[in-house]
């Protein structure tokens, strides 16, 4: 099937701002999930990746454990944000564009985004409050010379 005309150009015209949105988007919850990366899924695990690599080795078992435990409920999260992507992409592609639904959309992205933020920190709150001074104190001083 072949398209062409004015269909074939409102087609190209919508993968393209739905391309532009989600690299937006994926910037967007990487800086606020990792401060760097791409789509939920990945910028959160690389997020944590980099997170971890400022953990010393004694505590990095009791932060793991800590995430796998609350592993589904961070799934559910990150699919939230996802959908929340995908919402704004289907107003972006939308005609005529209400900017209005945009702003809403995002709205629910960072909504979405910033629910799986608070999460993870409260996770590793709990999982900081079983480490010893000495392991938090060695996180801290690590943590002063980050960026």
């Amino acid at each position: 099937m072949t398209l062409s005309g004015r269909s074939a150009t409102l087609i190209l015209i919508a993968l393209v701002l739905s391309v532009c949105l989600n690299v937006f988007v994926a910037g967007m919850i990487a800086g606020r999930v990792s401060s760097g990366g791409a789509p939920p899924e990945r910028a959160s695990r690389e997020g944590l990746e980099r997170f971890m690599a400022t953990v010393p080795g004694e505590a990095r078992p009791v932060i793991r454990r800590a995430l796998r435990e609350n592993r589904r409920d961070l799934q559910d999260l990150v699919a939230a944000v996802r959908d929340a992507r995908q919402d704004a992409a289907a107003v972006v592609a939308r005609e005529p564009f209400e900017q209005a639904e945009f702003e809403a959309a995002m709205a629910g992205v960072r909504d979405r985004s910033e629910a799986l933020q608070a999460a993870v920190h409260g996770i590793i709150a709990q999982a900081l409050d079983d480490l010893s001074p000495e392991l938090r104190a060695q996180m801290a001083e690590r943590w002063r010379g980050l960026p």
